[in-house]
């Protein structure tokens, strides 16, 4: 079903996997489905940032758990797998919906300030509310869980923590999300040393890479205390209270013993306002600003939204409004906040403030809108929704605050620290949006920070969810904040509509850069019984072919322009290879990934369009390759251990090749000699394989392939062969992860810094392959790095981690020794894929952080 903008409010994160780069291993588990065994129809979902944490939800729910199991298990997951955002040292906010009863609740697990806490604490050192034991507020998570589940739980307590406690011990995947925080801040984090222990590879002195794991086994070591004593482990002088403490004040800190001790959660109703179809919006009282959200529906409900210059100008107008209300609200009830706070859901007080919205033009007057300035956001959270078969929903939004929160971990727990205190105003000081301090917001002990953590929670006008959501500031695909004084508009959003704005209109105009800071959605909606989960695809994968065109250096500097993108209709694909095929009716491009699914593209026109889904492999495709000689045929390789020929003229499986003599494990990387002969493999069984793609089997298969037509597809078999010409997994100690075809020669790189070139020849109708030479290489102990070759110039080139390209010339006596390291000072991710033009002359570079690097061979010869 597609997902409409208007029921999402969220823009497409241009997380592409680029023409030449294996943009792949980019995965994430982030939805999972809930279908109850009496009814096929009633079906639930869960919806989450981290990749294991959706899959550990559904478990839990098989088990016999309900909403409150569920999320318990869930937020305790993402503490793991999301640790710049969320955790044990941080709180939550949390709405839940009970189906049974029609009862809407929400809990306040924020932090709060301590004891020994001022208002001027932090003003003649604003850096301490940003890092150090200072910035540490009161931490809600545990308390919170252990309330939730206290009240409305059903399995034993210790089940819902031991998933998380085999996660910290066994280790996480590095997701692509979390890969691009480490890129970020690995300066950072190997300066601090508690990070640096936990997210610095000893082996590599680098951040852990994509799908490598990461262990916690002192976290595992605090969840199992927390499994036996329950929130009593930190809040009541249980096993984990004094060691935290001390922690955080050898750090600078002023928590207490007491602090922790006298810790409450709060259990409110939510604020709620019924929607124009009967609908009714349930979202967070203070501290969240969750009563923003119904006060900008209620502004613009009356008007016709279209897509035009004036409906957006309205929208601005109102988000304005709405922030400049949002100024005012705090934590502390005075009486003051609460009129305001009836007043946000009242129609006729949004009527009133309707009336001052100008069709003609905007205002840069704070006070027109009636500001009383404002607070700063949060920069870390990680929301989790989930809807049970029953009808029971949970929206929760946990959070440390910034990345990584007080940028240290406890040694005696293993738990990252909020920074929660950054949240408060600080009096005479202006924060990084350029605003003055709220008082509202000033810090007083006891007090939670605003936050504009939204949990929500919608329902029809017969009690059923339709959304479950997290509004966090909302995304910026057109975002204005009322300060600083400008609307934020994203790359790909409608350039008429940001031109009105700005011109007709007298909007500044900011655009986000496509890697800059965003909110983020997760939430799920159920529509005509059908429920969909939406992660937000900045925080998970890309399912993006961008095609690139080395062009002349323009005014700019720019020589690599973007010609087109494939956007693929499956959210949930994410690409692990791409094969181009240029046959003279038109380029095709192939491509594969997670789905396991192949998909031809017809390149020959605007947009590229995929007419072909080749189905067949039961694992991920992780290579493929188009037929030297007959451009029709293409080989792709699997996670399922397999390797297949397929013939895309009529989508058909000609062979394939497994079996007890085959691979034992994932098959990474396949390339098709010259000549169209043979084919060589590797994977992470450490095994080479070369096979005879010109066998009478395989050519009688090919043959009868082209004469089915499209619908007589099904009847030819794929012939299956198990035997491997030459075999190997002697030589190389780690995964093969690239080989290629070099005339009557092989290379295979695998990830343990080596390159081997191997000889072929025959004798007595037998293959004999030995080895040339081995290339030692340096920084290139992650897999999935691809090597490339240019058969005209003997040229060989692979990436390193660090962001370097190495470069052999092949046609010298001792190929080894003749090595060229290309390097920039701002190219310093990892580089996944290097590829040359058809005449040798450019090098292009593909990164990790989406960046593409260009090298240009100069009459020296020297790139």
């Amino acid at each position: 079903m597609k997902k409409s903008t208007s029921k999402w409010c969220f823009y497409v994160f241009k997380a592409t996997v680029l023409l030449l780069i294996l943009g792949g291993s980019i995965f994430a588990i982030v939805y999972a489905t809930l279908n109850s065994s009496s009814s096929e129809s009633s079906q639930g979902a869960i919806a989450a940032n981290g990749i294991e944490c959706a899959a550990i939800g559904k478990e839990i729910y098989k088990a016999g758990g309900n909403v409150a199991d569920v999320a318990v298990a869930t937020v305790l997951c993402e503490g793991i797998t999301c640790p710049q955002s969320s955790g044990l040292g941080g709180g939550f906010l949390l709405t839940i919906y009970i189906k049974e009863t029609g009862t809407v609740e929400t809990l306040n697990a924020r932090e709060v300030a301590p004891k020994l806490a001022t208002p001027d604490m932090f003003v003649n050192d604003s850096s301490a509310s940003v890092r150090g034991g200072k910035a540490v507020a009161v931490p809600g998570e545990l308390k919170g869980l252990w309330e939730l589940h206290q009240k409305y739980g059903k399995l034993p307590w210790a089940e819902l923590v031991q998933p998380s406690i085999k996660l910290a011990r066994d280790g996480h995947v590095v997701s692509p999300y979390l890969q691009n925080i480490f890129s970020r801040n690995e300066n950072s984090i190997r300066n601090e040393p508690t990070l640096k222990e936990i997210y610095i590879n000893p082996l590599t002195n680098r951040s852990y890479a994509l799908n490598e794991y990461i262990k916690r086994p002192k976290l595992a070591e605090t969840l199992e205390i927390i499994a036996r004593e329950g929130a009593d482990a930190i809040y009541g002088r249980g096993s984990l209270a004094i060691g935290l403490i001390n922690d955080i004040r050898e750090r600078g800190g002023i928590i207490t013993d007491e602090d922790l001790l006298d810790y409450q959660v709060r259990w409110r109703y939510p604020v709620s306002t019924t929607l124009n179809d009967n609908s009714t919006f349930h979202t967070f009282p203070l501290p969240s600003n969750g009563a923003i959200t119904p006060f900008i529906l209620n502004l613009l409900k009356d008007y016709d939204l279209k897509h035009d210059s004036l409906s957006y100008h309205r929208i601005v107008e109102a988000f304005k409004f709405a922030y400049a209300k949002r100024s005012l609200l705090g934590d502390e009830p005075t009486d003051e906040i609460k009129e305001l706070m009836r007043n946000l859901t009242d129609i006729q007080y949004a009527e009133e403030i309707r009336e001052l919205i100008n069709d003609e033009k905007t205002s840069d007057d704070f006070e027109y809108y009636g500001a009383r300035y404002e607070n700063q956001e949060d920069h870390g959270t990680a929301h989790i929704s989930i809807l049970m078969p029953n009808g029971d929903a949970v929206a929760v939004t946990s959070t440390i605050n910034y990345l990584f929160g007080a940028f240290f971990v406890s040694e005696s727990t293993g738990i990252i620290m909020n920074n929660e205190m950054d949240d408060f105003s600080t009096p005479g000081f202006v924060n990084i949006y350029g605003i003055p301090a709220s008082p509202a917001n000033f810090i007083q002990p006891g007090k939670n920070p605003l936050s504009s953590m939204m949990p929500s929670i919608l329902l029809d006008e017969n009690g059923n969810p339709k959304q479950i959501n997290n509004w966090w500031s909302c995304a910026r695909r057109l975002h204005h904040q009322l300060a600083p004084m400008h609307v934020q508009f994203d790359t790909d959003f409608d350039q008429d509509i940001v031109r009105d704005l700005n011109e007709k209109y007298g909007h500044q105009i900011v655009e986000n850069p496509p890697d800059g800071g965003f909110a983020a959605v997760v939430g799920i909606a159920k529509n005509d019984g059908v429920v969909e989960g939406v992660v937000d695809p900045r925080r998970a994968a890309g399912n993006k072919i961008s095609v690139y065109e080395c062009c002349e250096c323009n005014n700019e500097g720019q020589s690599i322009r973007l010609i087109r993108v494939y956007s693929e209709p499956d959210k949930d694909e994410v690409f692990n290879g791409i094969a181009w095929s240029f046959d003279s009716s038109g380029p095709v491009l192939a491509a594969g990934g997670v789905k396991a699914i192949v998909r031809v593209i017809q390149c020959n026109g605007l947009p590229l369009l995929c007419y072909k889904n080749l189905i067949g492999h039961t694992g991920a495709v992780n290579d493929l390759k188009f037929h030297p000689k007959n451009l029709q045929l293409l080989l792709t390789c699997s996670k399922d251990y397999s390797i297949r020929l397929w013939n895309i003229k009529n989508s058909t499986c000609v062979a394939i090749w497994s079996g007890t003599r085959g691979h034992r494990d994932e098959v990474l990387s396949i390339d098709i000699s010259a000549d169209g002969h043979k084919f060589i493999s590797g994977g992470i069984d450490h095994n080479i394989m070369v096979w005879n793609l010109n066998s009478e089997d395989v050519q009688e298969k090919i043959a009868k392939s082209n004469e089915v037509d499209i619908f007589g597809r099904d009847l030819l078999v794929a012939v299956r062969l198990h035997f491997p010409d030459f075999s190997t997994r002697d030589v190389h100690g780690n995964y093969v992860d690239s080989v290629k075809w070099f005339g009557d020669t092989f290379l295979t790189k695998s990830c343990e810094n080596n390159i081997i070139w191997w000889k072929v020849s025959s004798s007595n109708k037998t293959l004999v392959v030995s080895k040339l030479f081995t290339f030692d290489i340096i920084e290139c102990d992650i897999w999935f790095m691809r090597m490339e070759l240019d058969l005209s110039m003997k040229l060989l080139a692979v990436g390193s981690q660090t962001g370097k390209v190495f470069v052999f010339d092949l046609d010298t006596e001792v190929p080894v020794n003749k090595r060229s390291t290309l390097v920039h000072l701002k190219c310093n991710s990892a580089v996944r894929q290097t590829s040359f033009s058809r005449d040798g002359r450019i090098l292009i570079a593909a990164c990790d952080d989406g960046s593409i690097w260009r090298w240009d061979k100069k009459e020296n010869s020297k790139f």
